[in-house]
């Protein structure tokens, strides 16, 4: 009586432990541990795979028996597919306690690495209140195959899986639940959705590197998936085939993959020799239409070999690998990652990135995981690299062209007459133009940190620059001319300047964990350099060609102008003389029979200023006793009066332009 009510206690807290249900954290460290102990190398677990029947031999008694049978209940939930029974008849799973033979467990797999029979023989005296223990740990001995980490996680505390002595066993909820995921019909499923995290990053990894290097969408199947077997075909080749397609379909489970004797879109074509393999492919846009794939085994190869090359070849016609400019992701073992046939291990990995690429809703997958890990900017630039590049580029032209067309415009950059200030003032104007497109151009790489030690470093650099610039210039061109060759000194200080400046910021080792940046390292070389000083040389020349232009242009305006004077002059000396000269003949007419003494006079004095005119236009410069002879000479002219006896009239001539003043 005593002994079945301690059983029923045992019983009822077994049951208790048994409801408790995981923890997503629990479960992915139950998991972590299937993968990580319990999956051999082709990632199948070591299970049986018939009806399993329990033998108990030995110091048995009818408790025991009753024990076992509950036990057997929790099994049974957990492991509904197979038939678990304790029997009389020969079983495969034998119990056996101090039946005269030293402790061991023998199990025998076979060729697939399932289990076909279990023993178990402990020589051990065993309390009332341990039976429970024993016969419950040794239970999951006998039901799984594992190995024991060197290493367990503190959430494992119990399990039959981690402890090696049933009496520290704690009937841990992990034991059945790693039973139960095991022994699935779908385990190869359920363990893709819930592969360790490392692993499935890496898997992430590799389907951005190797599907998404230069597409948006991986290159697949895009409808249902006939399968065709060509040339000499074995009965075995289409068995492992069909087993393929099978685990394929779990894995895929939208799209319907079957073997077919007729037109195919997957052909598999077996031949007689291995001199002439290949393969063909039809595809448009992002959609496979159609595959070939040339297949050789020679006579003496083994069943599980064949299967393995044509796993090899069948996984990766599903899907095409795009040249990666991302890096590249190792998975060891990977079908993906591998070259040859031989060199996978059927890992898990393979399903998880067929499952992803071939999910409906990959996208969304893809964007939720990559988000996680990384951030949505770096998303759409992983998405959208060719737009933002182009966008990126055009922006980097468009808006410091803008804003130095506008500085232009302002006046910024007039000639600073060896000013310091006025120097500086320019240089910080084109340095902030500079890391406005630096900016821009690496919109696409640079993290916000990054771009802030880029910037400063950038600005400590371009200050030294400018004040070098500076003074060696002000050195060198101030109060010398030296025309044409001005243009080839500034571009040589300009370079050399730059790369001094260059070079004396490598040597910061910040400054170095920059360079090493693929995205920043091409800013920074000599290419752009030598075009910065090549536009500043260029910009140079041409402003003082156009002052030069200027300068001749105003030149010609000022002789231009000196010839309209001269011009105008000659128009009013063509006017006056003709008036002058009809003045001057009408006093000598009038003079010539009054006086003739003055008409003599008038006369010479004529000639003379006529004479001085006519020399004067010959000459530039006249001296001041000429200018004051002439002046006499015309007055002399202008005091001549007519008198005219005749009309009783007093007239006086007066030279003065273009009219004549008459005095009654």
């Amino acid at each position: 009586m005593k002994r079945l009510i301690i059983l029923l206690l045992v019983v009822s807290c077994f049951r208790v432990s048994y409801a408790q249900e995981l923890t997503a954290e629990q479960q992915q460290l139950a998991w972590k541990f299937i993968y990580d102990n319990m999956l051999p190398k082709d990632y199948l677990p070591n299970i049986y795979k018939t009806d399993i029947i329990i033998n108990l031999k030995g110091e048995i008694t009818s408790e025991d028996s009753i024990l076992v049978n509950d036990l057997l209940k929790n099994f049974r939930k957990a492991i509904p597919y197979l038939k678990i029974e304790l029997s009389d008849k020969p079983g495969n799973l034998i119990l056996g306690l101090n039946i005269g033979k030293e402790g061991r467990m023998t199990t025998d797999m076979d060729k697939y690495h399932n289990i076909r029979s279990v023993e178990i023989e402990m020589q051990i005296k065993l309390l009332d209140a341990q039976r429970k223990h024993f016969f419950y740990f040794c239970l999951f001995k006998g039901l799984t195959y594992y190995t024991l980490p060197e290493k367990f996680a503190d959430g494992l505390n119990g399990s039959v899986f981690k402890e090696e002595d049933f009496s520290s066993i704690t009937f841990s909820p992990f034991d059945l639940f790693i039973l139960k995921k095991i022994y699935a019909p779908d385990f190869s499923t359920q363990l893709i959705k819930n592969l360790p995290p490392n692993i499935e990053q890496t898997a992430w990894t590799s389907i951005r590197t190797k599907f998404l290097g230069n597409t948006k969408e991986p290159i697949i199947f895009r409808t249902d998936i006939a399968i065709k077997l060509e040339g000499i075909v074995s009965r075995v080749d289409s068995i492992c085939m069909n087993e393929l397609i099978e685990q394929l379909k779990l894995i895929i489970p939208n799209r319907n993959i079957y073997l077919t004797l007729e037109k195919g879109n997957l052909v598999f074509s077996f031949l007689d020799e291995g001199s002439h393999l290949g393969s063909s492919a039809k595809r448009l846009g992002n959609s496979i239409q159609f595959k070939n794939i040339d297949l050789f085994f020679p006579p003496n190869m083994q069943q599980e070999d064949r299967k393995k090359v044509m796993y090899f070849n069948l996984v990766k016609s599903l899907a095409d690998i795009s040249t990666s400019q991302f890096g590249r992701a190792q998975i060891s073992g990977c079908v993906f990652d591998e070259m040859f046939p031989e060199n996978i291990t059927y890992q898990p990995a393979d399903a998880f990135i067929l499952n992803k690429i071939y999910s409906d809703d990959f996208q969304d997958q893809f964007k939720k995981q990559y988000i996680s890990q990384f951030s949505y900017r770096e998303y759409l630039v992983l998405m959208y690299h060719n737009e933002l590049d182009l966008l990126s580029f055009l922006l980097a032209l468009i808006i410091p062209a803008i804003l130095l067309t506008r500085l232009f415009l302002k006046g910024t950059f007039k000639p600073h007459r060896w000013s310091w200030k006025e120097y500086n003032k320019q240089g910080l104007y084109l340095m902030v133009i500079c890391c406005i497109y630096l900016l821009f151009m690496s919109l696409d790489d640079l993290q916000l940190g990054f771009q802030i030690s880029v910037f400063s470093i950038f600005v400590l650099q371009g200050l030294v620059a400018i004040n070098l610039s500076y003074y060696i210039e002000r050195f060198i061109l101030k109060n010398r001319n030296l025309g044409g060759s001005k243009v080839i000194v500034i571009f040589l200080i300009t370079f050399i300047v730059m790369l001094i400046s260059f070079f004396s910021f490598r040597l910061n080792i910040a400054y170095e964990s920059i360079l090493a940046k693929k995205s920043v390292y091409p800013i920074l070389t000599g290419s752009n350099i030598i075009l910065f000083s090549l536009a500043r040389s260029l910009y140079i020349f041409l402003n003082d060609r156009y002052k030069s232009i200027i300068n001749q242009k105003d030149v010609e305006l000022a002789q231009m102008g000196e010839f309209q004077k001269q011009a105008e002059l000659q128009s009013l000396r063509a006017k006056i003389n003709p008036h002058f000269l009809y003045n001057a003949l009408n006093s000598i007419a009038s003079l010539a029979t009054t006086d003739a003494r003055k008409t003599e006079q008038m006369a010479l004095a004529l000639s003379d200023f006529f004479k001085y005119s006519i020399n004067r236009e010959q000459k530039q410069l006249n001296t001041l006793s000429e200018e004051l002879n002439a002046i006499r000479t015309y007055l002399e002219i202008e005091k001549v009066g007519v008198v005219d006896k005749k009309n009783g009239i007093l007239r006086l001539f007066c030279s003065c332009g273009q009219k004549e003043w008459c005095l009654f």
